[in-house]
Protein backbone atom coordinates (compact mmCIF):
# COMPACT_ATOMS: atom_id res chain seq x y z
CA UNK A 1 0.00 0.00 0.00
CA UNK A 2 0.76 3.18 -1.06
CA UNK A 3 0.12 6.27 0.99
CA UNK A 4 -0.59 9.45 -1.68
CA UNK A 5 -3.32 11.42 0.73
CA UNK A 6 -2.31 14.15 2.55
CA UNK A 7 -5.91 13.36 4.54
CA UNK A 8 -4.39 10.25 5.36
CA UNK A 9 -1.09 11.32 6.35
CA UNK A 10 -2.46 14.15 8.71
CA UNK A 11 -3.81 11.87 11.16
CA UNK A 12 -0.08 10.80 11.96
CA UNK A 13 0.52 14.07 12.39
CA UNK A 14 1.42 15.71 16.30
CA UNK A 15 1.46 18.80 17.90
CA UNK A 16 4.89 19.00 19.92
CA UNK A 17 7.80 21.06 18.88
CA UNK A 18 11.64 19.12 19.24
CA UNK A 19 14.87 20.10 19.34
CA UNK A 20 14.69 19.54 15.37
CA UNK A 21 12.34 22.69 15.56
CA UNK A 22 9.75 20.44 13.67
CA UNK A 23 6.12 19.24 15.11
CA UNK A 24 6.85 15.68 16.58
CA UNK A 25 5.89 13.56 19.18
CA UNK A 26 8.89 14.22 21.36
CA UNK A 27 8.05 13.48 25.44
CA UNK A 28 4.65 12.66 24.45
CA UNK A 29 4.66 9.24 23.87
CA UNK A 30 7.49 6.36 22.92
CA UNK A 31 7.43 5.34 19.48
CA UNK A 32 5.79 1.52 20.18
CA UNK A 33 3.34 3.18 21.69
CA UNK A 34 2.22 4.27 18.07
CA UNK A 35 3.67 1.91 15.63
CA UNK A 36 3.88 -2.09 15.50
CA UNK A 37 7.31 -2.96 14.23
CA UNK A 38 6.53 -5.52 11.62
CA UNK A 39 9.92 -6.23 10.14
CA UNK A 40 13.46 -5.10 9.25
CA UNK A 41 13.43 -3.92 5.46
CA UNK A 42 16.91 -2.24 5.08
CA UNK A 43 20.14 -1.67 7.27
CA UNK A 44 23.27 0.36 6.37
CA UNK A 45 25.92 2.81 8.12
CA UNK A 46 23.11 5.42 8.54
CA UNK A 47 20.74 2.66 10.07
CA UNK A 48 18.13 0.39 10.24
CA UNK A 49 14.45 1.13 7.87
CA UNK A 50 11.56 -1.52 9.49
CA UNK A 51 8.28 -1.87 7.79
CA UNK A 52 5.80 -0.88 10.83
CA UNK A 53 1.54 -0.04 11.28
CA UNK A 54 0.19 2.86 12.93
CA UNK A 55 -1.75 1.38 15.97
CA UNK A 56 -5.17 3.99 15.06
CA UNK A 57 -5.39 3.93 11.23
CA UNK A 58 -3.70 0.30 10.27
CA UNK A 59 -1.46 2.05 7.52
CA UNK A 60 2.11 0.84 7.03
CA UNK A 61 5.03 3.15 7.16
CA UNK A 62 8.37 3.15 6.99
CA UNK A 63 10.18 3.75 10.55
CA UNK A 64 13.54 5.07 9.53
CA UNK A 65 15.89 4.75 13.05
CA UNK A 66 18.75 6.49 13.47
CA UNK A 67 20.97 6.06 16.34
CA UNK A 68 22.50 9.92 17.49
CA UNK A 69 25.76 8.94 18.93
CA UNK A 70 25.92 7.07 14.89
CA UNK A 71 24.80 10.24 13.06
CA UNK A 72 25.77 13.56 13.51
CA UNK A 73 22.93 15.51 14.59
CA UNK A 74 23.63 18.20 11.23
CA UNK A 75 22.58 15.42 9.16
CA UNK A 76 19.67 14.49 10.80
CA UNK A 77 18.62 18.32 11.16
CA UNK A 78 19.23 18.57 7.33
CA UNK A 79 17.35 15.67 6.26
CA UNK A 80 14.71 16.38 8.55
CA UNK A 81 14.92 19.98 7.19
CA UNK A 82 13.96 19.26 3.41
CA UNK A 83 11.73 16.15 3.77
CA UNK A 84 9.12 18.60 5.72
CA UNK A 85 8.29 20.95 3.10
CA UNK A 86 8.26 18.42 0.20
CA UNK A 87 4.80 17.50 -0.97
CA UNK A 88 5.08 15.62 -4.77
CA UNK A 89 3.31 12.49 -5.51
CA UNK A 90 7.33 11.23 -6.74
CA UNK A 91 9.37 11.43 -3.58
CA UNK A 92 8.45 9.76 -0.19
CA UNK A 93 6.99 12.23 1.78
CA UNK A 94 8.42 12.14 5.53
CA UNK A 95 4.97 11.91 8.46
CA UNK A 96 6.19 12.38 11.44
CA UNK A 97 9.14 12.39 13.63
CA UNK A 98 9.90 10.49 17.20
CA UNK A 99 12.61 11.43 19.32
CA UNK A 100 14.08 10.40 22.57
CA UNK A 101 17.43 10.59 24.10
CA UNK A 102 19.80 8.43 21.88
CA UNK A 103 17.40 7.82 18.68
CA UNK A 104 15.23 9.51 16.06
CA UNK A 105 12.70 7.78 14.21
CA UNK A 106 11.70 9.44 10.82
CA UNK A 107 8.00 8.09 9.95
CA UNK A 108 8.10 7.64 6.59
CA UNK A 109 5.67 7.02 3.47
CA UNK A 110 5.48 3.08 3.22
CA UNK A 111 6.41 2.49 -0.93
CA UNK A 112 5.24 -1.48 -1.55
CA UNK A 113 7.12 -2.31 -4.26
CA UNK A 114 10.84 -2.66 -5.27
CA UNK A 115 13.76 -0.30 -5.49
CA UNK A 116 14.65 0.95 -9.50
CA UNK A 117 17.84 -1.59 -9.19
CA UNK A 118 15.53 -4.18 -8.69
CA UNK A 119 13.05 -3.51 -11.22
CA UNK A 120 16.37 -3.05 -13.74
CA UNK A 121 17.28 -6.85 -12.38
CA UNK A 122 13.93 -8.52 -12.90
CA UNK A 123 13.12 -7.33 -15.75
CA UNK A 124 13.90 -9.07 -19.61
CA UNK A 125 17.61 -9.30 -20.02
CA UNK A 126 18.27 -7.62 -16.50
CA UNK A 127 17.56 -4.06 -18.29
CA UNK A 128 14.31 -1.77 -19.04
CA UNK A 129 12.50 -1.75 -22.02
CA UNK A 130 13.26 2.23 -23.46
CA UNK A 131 9.15 2.84 -23.03
CA UNK A 132 9.17 1.60 -19.27
CA UNK A 133 12.77 3.53 -19.19
CA UNK A 134 11.04 6.74 -19.90
CA UNK A 135 8.03 6.38 -17.41
CA UNK A 136 10.16 5.98 -14.69
CA UNK A 137 13.06 8.31 -15.73
CA UNK A 138 9.99 11.11 -16.37
CA UNK A 139 8.43 10.31 -12.95
CA UNK A 140 12.67 11.21 -11.80
CA UNK A 141 12.90 14.22 -13.66
CA UNK A 142 9.44 15.30 -11.84
CA UNK A 143 10.62 14.89 -8.58
CA UNK A 144 14.01 16.52 -9.07
CA UNK A 145 12.73 19.63 -10.65
CA UNK A 146 10.82 20.35 -7.82
CA UNK A 147 13.25 20.00 -5.52
CA UNK A 148 15.81 22.19 -7.66
CA UNK A 149 12.67 24.84 -7.75
CA UNK A 150 13.02 24.89 -3.90
CA UNK A 151 16.96 24.85 -3.44
CA UNK A 152 17.14 21.57 -3.00
CA UNK A 153 19.71 18.82 -4.43
CA UNK A 154 19.33 15.37 -3.67
CA UNK A 155 22.96 14.51 -3.56
CA UNK A 156 22.91 10.71 -3.77
CA UNK A 157 20.74 9.73 -6.36
CA UNK A 158 21.37 6.13 -8.09
CA UNK A 159 18.75 3.46 -8.69
CA UNK A 160 19.01 1.89 -4.75
CA UNK A 161 17.35 5.35 -4.21
CA UNK A 162 14.28 5.52 -6.13
CA UNK A 163 11.53 3.24 -5.07
CA UNK A 164 8.76 1.67 -7.77
CA UNK A 165 5.49 1.11 -6.28
CA UNK A 166 3.37 -1.61 -7.69
CA UNK A 167 1.27 0.74 -10.24
CA UNK A 168 4.84 1.37 -11.44
CA UNK A 169 4.96 4.98 -9.69
CA UNK A 170 8.82 6.16 -9.43
CA UNK A 171 9.28 7.91 -6.22
CA UNK A 172 12.59 9.22 -4.77
CA UNK A 173 13.79 8.40 -1.20
CA UNK A 174 16.79 9.21 1.16
CA UNK A 175 17.58 12.48 1.53
CA UNK A 176 20.05 12.41 4.22
CA UNK A 177 22.77 13.60 2.04
CA UNK A 178 20.63 16.82 0.66
CA UNK A 179 21.66 20.05 0.15
CA UNK A 180 19.93 23.19 0.53
CA UNK A 181 21.03 26.02 -1.86
CA UNK A 182 20.46 29.61 -3.27
CA UNK A 183 20.38 30.25 -6.62
CA UNK A 184 24.07 30.36 -8.21
CA UNK A 185 25.38 29.56 -4.74
CA UNK A 186 28.10 27.26 -4.65
CA UNK A 187 28.59 24.12 -2.61
CA UNK A 188 30.73 21.30 -1.80
CA UNK A 189 29.54 18.08 -0.85
CA UNK A 190 31.39 15.04 0.88
CA UNK A 191 30.17 11.74 1.08
CA UNK A 192 27.74 9.83 -1.78
CA UNK A 193 28.25 6.95 -4.14
CA UNK A 194 31.60 6.88 -6.06
CA UNK A 195 30.17 5.53 -9.09
CA UNK A 196 27.46 8.48 -9.21
CA UNK A 197 29.50 11.21 -8.31
CA UNK A 198 31.05 13.86 -10.95
CA UNK A 199 33.93 15.40 -11.57
CA UNK A 200 33.63 18.31 -9.26
CA UNK A 201 32.52 16.14 -6.63
CA UNK A 202 35.37 13.72 -6.65
CA UNK A 203 37.64 16.43 -6.90
CA UNK A 204 35.82 18.45 -3.93
CA UNK A 205 36.01 21.85 -6.13
CA UNK A 206 33.21 24.08 -5.33
CA UNK A 207 30.19 23.78 -7.39
CA UNK A 208 26.70 24.73 -8.18
CA UNK A 209 24.53 21.75 -6.52
CA UNK A 210 22.20 21.23 -9.56
CA UNK A 211 24.13 19.67 -12.00
CA UNK A 212 25.40 16.85 -9.29
CA UNK A 213 21.61 15.52 -9.37
CA UNK A 214 22.26 16.43 -13.37
CA UNK A 215 25.16 13.85 -13.71
CA UNK A 216 23.68 10.99 -11.20
CA UNK A 217 20.72 10.96 -13.54
CA UNK A 218 23.20 10.54 -16.51
CA UNK A 219 24.70 7.40 -14.94
CA UNK A 220 21.25 6.33 -13.50
CA UNK A 221 19.70 6.19 -17.23
CA UNK A 222 22.58 4.71 -18.30
CA UNK A 223 22.11 2.05 -16.25
CA UNK A 224 18.36 1.77 -16.68
CA UNK A 225 18.70 1.03 -20.55
CA UNK A 226 21.65 -1.31 -20.76
CA UNK A 227 21.43 -3.10 -17.23
CA UNK A 228 25.05 -2.48 -16.39
CA UNK A 229 26.54 -0.34 -14.04
CA UNK A 230 28.22 2.24 -16.22
CA UNK A 231 31.50 3.15 -13.60
CA UNK A 232 32.29 0.07 -11.89
CA UNK A 233 35.19 -1.74 -10.31
CA UNK A 234 37.62 -0.88 -7.60
CA UNK A 235 37.51 2.87 -6.02
CA UNK A 236 40.70 3.48 -8.19
CA UNK A 237 39.06 2.07 -11.25
CA UNK A 238 35.53 4.12 -10.71
CA UNK A 239 37.81 7.22 -10.38
CA UNK A 240 39.39 6.96 -13.31
CA UNK A 241 37.07 6.07 -15.45
CA UNK A 242 34.83 9.49 -14.43
CA UNK A 243 37.54 11.84 -15.03
CA UNK A 244 38.71 9.46 -18.31
CA UNK A 245 34.91 10.15 -19.26
CA UNK A 246 34.68 7.40 -21.31
CA UNK A 247 31.24 5.94 -22.36
CA UNK A 248 30.88 2.81 -24.60
CA UNK A 249 27.21 2.26 -25.64
CA UNK A 250 25.74 -1.49 -26.48
CA UNK A 251 24.13 -2.00 -29.90
CA UNK A 252 20.83 -2.31 -28.85
CA UNK A 253 20.73 1.41 -27.06
CA UNK A 254 18.26 3.98 -29.62
CA UNK A 255 20.34 7.06 -30.97
CA UNK A 256 18.24 9.35 -29.11
CA UNK A 257 19.22 7.46 -25.95
CA UNK A 258 22.72 8.12 -26.81
CA UNK A 259 22.38 11.73 -27.66
CA UNK A 260 20.24 12.03 -24.31
CA UNK A 261 22.93 10.58 -22.20
CA UNK A 262 26.03 12.41 -24.06
CA UNK A 263 24.20 15.66 -23.39
CA UNK A 264 23.53 15.16 -19.62
CA UNK A 265 27.66 13.56 -18.95
CA UNK A 266 29.01 16.68 -20.27
CA UNK A 267 32.04 16.76 -18.47
CA UNK A 268 31.79 20.61 -18.01
CA UNK A 269 29.19 20.84 -15.57
CA UNK A 270 28.06 24.02 -16.93
CA UNK A 271 26.95 22.90 -19.97
CA UNK A 272 24.70 20.02 -18.82
CA UNK A 273 21.12 20.08 -19.72
CA UNK A 274 19.12 21.29 -16.46
CA UNK A 275 15.85 19.76 -15.85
Amino acid sequence: MSLHCAKQCSCLASEETSCLGLKTSLQKYRMQDKYDVLGLMAQGSFGKVFLSRHHGTGIQVALKELKRAGVEESYIRMEVGILKDLRHPNITQLLEVIESQDKVHLVLEYVMGVNLRQEILRSHNNRLQEKDTQRIFRDMLGAVDYCHDRGIVHGDLKPKNVLIDTQGQAKVCDFRLGIQFRPGQEVTAVGGTLAYSDLEKISRQWYEGPPLDIWALGVTLYEMVTGDYLFDGCKSQIIKNILHGTVSYPKFISNNAKKLISKILNRDPTKRPTI
